[in-house]
């Protein structure tokens, strides 16, 4: 019937929208043998699926989530870059560089190819983590850093909300590192929000080469360097790339301008806007119709 959801127990005229940011898929293969992971991903493939026709809308945040959702309607409201108001950018100066890592860190985020990356590096560059780890590793992540000689050069800042966060980048940060490792299509197909904020504080980033989007990004907006997230020794040379200061400057300054044009999140949310009141339409019509009709 006009206006109801498509079959959710005890609905009514509720509408159901199921907001997607992940491939789910992928997402089983590190908790699963390699032998049940084809299997894992079916069932789930199939559970999607079902969910999405039930749905009377399937968001997906970044390409390549609609696969999982065949017949359903998909709308994408892709991860894109929001710029706080206020925020001034980077001004990239001569001195030692500070690396930046921004929001959920983990294994499979790279930072056992970060720590040693820094190894690699001048002794005086240091590395800012902003954020929280999201498995669990951040004491083995400390252990690792003082193994490796590097403990002091190495700072876990304690959670802050987003403008405070990107205030401190913008502040004291040189290199954006964007390092998730390979293997997992979640991380092929990742459009982060990591990416966006460093582009929105004027930095530079560096970024794994197989994730298609994000290196396109990082490419077309001239806003980054494409490595090896795997090879601490092509991250450290993807950093040394960016020492000099004016080029840190214009790479930084050019993903700004991306992040307030071109792949600021303006026309996704208005697509996101657009689709529920559309979806809220038949309810409105219905309300005025009663309405009348009580008249």
């Amino acid at each position: 019937m006009p206006g109801r959801s498509r079959s959710w127990p005890g609905a009514s005229s509720a509408r159901v929208v199921l907001d997607v940011h992940e491939h789910y898929p992928s997402r089983l293969d590190g908790r699963l043998p390699a032998a049940l992971r084809p299997l894992g991903r079916a069932a789930l493939r199939l559970l999607l699926a079902l969910m999405g026709r039930m749905a009377d809308a399937v968001v997906v945040a970044k390409d390549g989530l609609e696969a999982d959702f065949p017949g359903a309607r998909c709308v994408p409201a892709r991860n894109r870059a929001v710029v706080p108001p206020g925020l001034r950018p980077r001004e990239h100066q001569d001195g030692p560089l500070t690396l930046l890592h921004l929001g959920a860190i983990t294994r499979a985020r790279g930072w056992p190819q970060m720590l040693a990356a820094l190894t690699l590096l001048p002794p005086d560059t240091r590395l800012l983590v902003i954020g929280r780890f999201g498995d669990g590793s951040e004491a083995a992540f400390r252990a690792e850093a003082a193994r490796l000689g590097i403990g002091a050069r190495v700072e876990v800042a304690p959670w802050m909300p987003r403008e405070a966060a990107l205030a401190r980048a913008a502040a004291e940060a040189d290199v954006n590192l964007v390092l998730f490792q390979p293997g997992e299509e979640n991380h092929r197909l990742a459009l982060p929000h990591k990416l966006f904020d460093g582009m929105a504080a004027g930095l530079p980033a560096v970024v794994p080469g197989f994730a298609a989007d994000v290196a396109r990004i990082a490419r077309s907006s001239g806003s980054g360097i494409a490595a090896d997230s795997a090879d601490p020794a092509s991250i450290a040379a993807a950093v040394l790339s960016l020492a000099d200061p004016g080029k840190r400057a214009a790479m930084g300054a050019a993903g700004r301008r991306a992040a307030e044009g071109e792949w600021g999140w303006a026309p996704e949310a208005a697509r996101l806007a657009a689709l529920y009141r559309d979806l809220l339409a038949p309810r409105a019509r219905a309300g005025r119709r009663a309405a009348e009709a009580a008249l």
